[in-house]
């Protein structure tokens, strides 16, 4: 097979099963950059639900999770209530430092019933969007198809009787990179939102400060924050927490959201007469999802005069968190421990406006259309067993401590400019959803096509749009439920007989073999060269003009 067929074949039978590829890693050149390889990333799990799960959401964001550090995939579950019971973490392979740089080209999701008894129920519905909701944990089967622009990307299927599969190439096919190194945040971008509130006697629901006069009494006795550490053994209640991001109706952070800084104004009164200075340490805690602590900061305030009842405090929090390693679902300030008794946002004549800025983090600046893969399972039964498999194909270039992965070299005489016409014009626009028994026929099904005299003729003669008809067939015909190597191959005949017609004018009857148009290859190029014989013999007029027909004879 030449050189640029070739490649196309292994490059479909790496991005469309990764898991199942058996190309070496570096063994293939990026198709959009001669100095990146090609690489596996492989990850699976299955999760036991808890005894309440009602329903889970697995959320893969390849290229988000690689640039922060680490590939990931999060699988939460949901009581009847919607609340969160349980959060997993499955690793891609190893972490991204690996590489000096590198960007995902294509990735593939599987979630499949595993549970060994029959009594499993529910159902699932995968989608591949290419934006990150807001309403995220909020998603239901309805919601999630609601939101997919494709019907060819997104489908359901019962969970007793199927799983599903995800799978979808970068419209950037690889070429979007970012610094891998270990402490760099690469391509980073930012939100800012500033919440401003003039003092009410609520809770404020579009600044997320608590409501005025409430008093915070500094407890010395939480000083010590462990990860067993709870919200409820800090801040248990509204009144103790100055600022929360639970408060505010909209909630500020994404699943791309892995850092954040945190700037708050704000004036506290005191509630009595203190001789000593004034000692405060606040406070500022991230938490997951899950509810668990993620990271934490402190800073401390001093007033040195003596102290006065009713005496305002002005201060300036300030709060800065690196990357890390989940997304960052909720901040909350609060007073942990002090030298008075209690202070109280302040509630006196001419306060000026409380102000809070919080700057969300994120690594993607560069790819705000990626491929976000999710899985809405719904009437789970307690203690299922849900399998999860993620297979990443990443472009890049090994860190200077991997010499031992070796590097790809180019097919010799590959065409990449044909090569990447190709990919956005063939693959990028098929299907991107399939249930699991649909995937093997599909890719079995491309793989023998692609190796066909038509296909071949096509690619050559840059006819993209029949190949897109001829695998849009395929494709068509294994969703409407078509089944078998075979059976589905008949669907896609009609079309491959009629796209022989193309290049150089060949019929439109379809070519059975490649011996047909070798011969007509050979015919043609000595009809040419029989008649530059005749016009030079007609026209020939001196000894030299013979010469150069002679010397034309490499044909």
């Amino acid at each position: 097979m030449p050189a640029t067929e070739q490649y196309i074949a292994d490059f479909f039978s790496m991005v469309s099963a990764p898991s199942e590829s058996t190309m070496m890693n570096g063994a293939l050149q990026s198709p959009a950059n001669p100095h990146c390889d090609l690489f596996i990333m492989e990850g699976a799990k299955t999760i036991i639900t808890n005894a309440s799960t009602n329903r889970i959401e697995v959320l893969l964001d390849p290229e988000a999770t690689l640039r922060n550090g680490q590939p990931k995939l999060y699988a939460y579950e949901y009581n009847n209530a919607g609340n969160i019971v349980a959060m997993t973490d499955v690793d891609v392979s190893a972490g991204s430092s690996n590489f000096s740089c590198a960007s995902v080209i294509a990735a593939r999701l599987d979630v499949q019933n595993s549970s060994s008894h029959m009594e499993v129920s529910g159902s699932m519905t995968g989608a591949v969007l290419n934006t990150v909701p807001k309403d995220v944990h909020a998603l239901t089967q309805t919601s999630l198809k609601q939101k997919c622009r494709r019907k060819s990307d997104q489908t359901m299927c019962l969970m007793k009787d199927n799983g599903i599969t995800l799978h979808g190439i970068t419209s950037h096919l690889g070429t979007k990179h970012a610094t891998m190194e270990t402490g760099v945040t690469a391509n980073r971008e930012s939100w800012l939102k500033t919440y401003n509130k003039a003092l009410v006697t609520a809770i404020d629901p579009t600044s997320g400060f608590t409501a005025s006069g409430v008093s915070f009494a500094g407890a010395a006795a939480n000083a010590d924050i462990t990860v067993a550490t709870t919200i409820a053994q800090l801040a248990p209640t509204n009144a103790d927490r100055l600022w929360d991001t639970n408060f505010l109706t909209e909630k500020p952070f994404t699943q791309g959201t892995f850092g954040a800084v945190l700037d708050i104004k704000a004036e506290l009164a005191m509630t009595a007469n203190d001789s000593d200075q004034f000692d405060g340490e606040f406070m500022c805690v991230l938490l997951d999802q899950e509810g668990k602590l993620l990271s934490n900061a402190s800073q401390t305030v001093t007033m040195t005069n003596a102290i006065s009842a009713n005496d305002v405090l002005s201060i300036d929090l300030h709060f800065e968190f690196p990357k890390q390693a989940r997304p960052i679902a909720r901040a909350y300030v609060y007073l942990k421990n002090s030298t008075t008794t209690a202070v109280q946002l302040a509630a006196h004549a001419n306060t000026p406006v409380l102000s809070a800025t919080l700057r969300g983090l994120e690594c993607t600046s560069d790819i705000p259309d990626r491929d976000m893969f999710i899985v809405v399972a719904e009437g789970v039964n307690s203690e299922a067993a849900i399998t999860v498999q993620v297979g990443l194909v990443v472009s890049g270039i090994p860190s200077a401590d991997q010499t031992f992965i070796s590097g790809g070299s180019a097919y010799d005489g590959a065409n990449y400019a044909k090569i990447m016409s190709y990919l956005h014009a063939v693959l990028l626009q098929m299907g991107r959803a399939s249930l699991h028994n649909e995937v093997e026929d599909l890719r079995s099904v491309i793989t023998h096509l692609m190796k066909t005299p038509q296909h071949m003729e096509a690619l050559h003669a840059f006819s993209f749009s029949d190949i897109g008809k001829l695998f849009g067939r395929v494709a068509g015909a294994v969703r409407s439920g078509v089944r078998g190597f075979d059976n589905v191959l008949k669907h896609a005949l009609p079309v491959l007989g009629t796209i022989g017609k193309v290049a150089r004018g060949i019929s439109s009857a379809p070519i059975i073999g490649g011996f047909a148009r070798e011969v007509a290859d050979v015919a043609d190029t000595a009809g040419r060269f029989g008649s530059e014989i005749h016009r030079y013999t007609q026209h020939a007029d001196s000894h030299d003009r013979m010469n150069r027909l002679y010397a034309m004879s490499d044909y």
